[in-house]
């Protein structure tokens, strides 16, 4: 061969100290953590031979030719075709011309098919994804050691060379945790002696080209890490352990303002608004020099003099002797959050204080009001004592539309105020065990009996459950029935008003149905039922009184007592309340 002619063997041995001297600079180069002992192919040399010289030689040219490939910037699979074919060019070895190369799949323990000399169609087919275990590639991989054969045994799990005969060194690529990360496969002639040297040179190239995929892996991943960190939306900086800046994201240029000619050289002080004081600031470096993150919000000055508010994530990045060496600080601009936190928190506040003022309001204003009203009722009524037998007929009734015209403005006081009062969350209620029926209903019942003889309508109770018992506030759920059952009454001018009390046992439900044969409503109504001054009919000329907080108020009573009311209607014919309640097992 050109390369020996002439040479000597000491000659030979210092060209190959200089081929490893190349091979530990591209090493250095690459990253590859193997060390020159581990990896040595050479004797001493007063005891090798110059055969064994030449090998050692060709190796050393091998393991240089395939780091130089790991420098290109090529696929992994050219990158393994490639060194494939240098380990299979190797003179003086009793390697075959056929061979190929295994990485270990991502989702499973089986060796995917990366790289191949000389294999044909039917063997690439077959061998393009074998499971840990399997014939001599899958059993190197899951054994961790060099698998050698020297025939086709019944290990193959491929017939596709039977009509050649070979043999085989499969080699498993380990990362430093031992772990399989491929296979080299080697095919040799059939009856071939297993070569220590072979062995080795095929574990060295192994080796090296297991650190060259984990660095290939850690490069591609720190890629996508960076990638991932300069498009984050969050502002990120790094500094070593003293706060000096080394890296700022692209989001933090924009937001600040500040470029790599701003913030080289420079700590995240070029950030100080001077609206925390010292003690903040020091607090904050105690715990991160502690170890721990400090999470909290704080406000920063940009470049143009603007503030803004950030919500910050500090954590100290650690060695494995657990010394801190940096910090990593993420952000986020909270400015238009604060400022509309801020004015909801203002808005509140005023929504508060008008509530107040309107609550204060009305309230004074009942008092105002039931004050003359109480004295005037009180007063008529002693008038009306007085003069029952010296007035004509005609001023008695006056006496009448004195005493209802008070009550019905004392009403409509007291149902604006609980309007008021349940809107703005102060209106209190005390709920406690009732009777239906003999607390509530029968009451209620005998209190508007005169209103309903007084227009000759039935009115009818059926109770058809016993007891009726439901957890509730007493006020509410009587002015639930009395404003229903005076609705009834009020819109029927011939007929009945029937209240059903019953129940569900299905469902552990008591209902009350109050209906009447009145007037009934109109569908297109029935949207805005229960809306506060709500009325059908409207202006002047509507011909029933009222002020449109009654079925509003029922409706909010409900709520209070979580229960729920629905209504059955037609109009010009009648009308039907049903309100529901949870009853009280036991």
């Amino acid at each position: 061969m050109p390369s020996f002619i002439g040479k000597t063997k000491e000659q030979l041995l210092n060209e190959i100290d200089e081929l490893k001297k190349q091979v530990d600079e591209l090493r250095t180069i690459v990253q590859i953590s193997s060390t020159p002992e581990d990896n040595s192919l050479a004797y001493s040399t007063g005891d090798i031979s110059e055969e064994e010289v030449k090998k050692d030689y060709y190796f050393q040219k091998a393991i240089n030719s395939i780091l130089k490939l790991s420098m290109m910037d090529i696929p992994d699979r050219e990158l393994l075709q490639s060194a494939l074919s240098v380990i299979l060019s190797v003179p003086g070895l009793s390697f075959g011309q056929s061979g190929c190369i295994f990485l270990k799949a991502e989702d499973s323990d089986s060796l995917e098919l990366k790289a191949s000399i000389n294999l044909d169609k039917k063997t690439s087919q077959n061998c393009a994804l074998v499971p840990f275990g399997k014939c001599h590639c899958g059993l190197a991989a899951m054994n961790r050691k060099v698998q050698f054969c020297n025939t086709i045994d019944n290990i193959h799990a491929s017939n596709s060379f039977e009509s050649f005969p070979h043999g085989h060194y499969c080699v498993p690529m380990l990362s430093d945790n031992e772990e399989a990360l491929g296979v080299i496969n080697i095919f040799i002639a059939e009856g071939h002696n297993k070569d220590k040297m072979e062995i080795k040179f095929l574990s060295v190239i192994a080796d090296y080209l297991s650190q060259i995929i984990l660095h290939r892996q850690t490069e591609e991943s720190f890629k996508e890490l960076s990638s991932a960190v300069e498009q984050a939306a969050d502002h990120i900086i790094i500094t070593d352990r003293d706060g000096k800046i080394e890296y700022v994201n692209k989001a933090f240029e924009e937001v600040t303002g500040y470029t790599k000619e701003d913030w080289r050289n420079q700590t995240p002080r070029i950030l100080k608004s001077g609206r925390h004081d010292d003690i903040s600031y020091k607090k904050m470096w105690q715990k991160i020099l502690s170890g721990s993150s400090f999470r909290g919000v704080t406000i920063n000055r940009k470049k143009n003099g603007e503030l803004y508010y950030e919500e910050k994530t500090i954590t100290p990045l650690k060695d494995r002797d657990g010394k801190i060496t940096h910090f990593v600080s993420t952000g986020r601009d909270i400015t238009d959050r604060i400022y509309a936190e801020e004015k909801l928190r203002k808005a509140k506040e005023i929504a508060e204080r008008s509530e107040k003022l309107k609550s204060d309001f009305l309230a004074q204003m009942s008092h105002e009001i039931r004050t003359p009203i109480n004295s005037i009722l009180n007063f008529t009524s002693l008038l009306k004592f007085e003069l029952e037998d010296k007035v004509p007929p005609e001023l008695k009734e006056s006496f009448k539309y004195i005493d209802n015209g008070g009550r019905r403005l004392i009403r409509t006081i007291d149902m604006i105020l609980n309007m008021s009062q349940i809107q703005s969350g102060s209106f209190d209620i005390n709920t406690v065990q009732i009777d239906l029926s003999n607390e509530i209903l029968e009451d209620v019942i005998m209190e508007l009996l005169p209103m309903a003889k007084e227009k000759n309508l039935d009115l009818l109770f059926h109770k058809k459950t016993e007891p009726a018992k439901i957890i509730g506030d007493s006020y509410t759920i009587g002015q639930i029935f009395a404003n229903l059952i005076d609705n009834a009454i009020k819109f029927t001018f011939n007929g009945r008003v029937e209240i059903v009390l019953g129940s569900n046992d299905e469902d552990d439900e008591i209902f009350v149905e109050v209906s009447d044969t009145g007037i009934g409503i109109s569908e297109s109504y029935l949207p805005h039922l229960f809306d506060p001054f709500s009325q059908e009919e409207t202006g002047y000329t509507r011909r029933f009184e009222g002020n449109g907080l009654g079925l509003a108020l029922v409706k909010k009573y409900v709520e209070l007592n979580n229960a729920y009311i629905y209504v059955n209607t037609k109009k010009g014919r009648n009308s039907k309340f049903t309100v529901v309640f949870k009853k009280v097992k036991g």
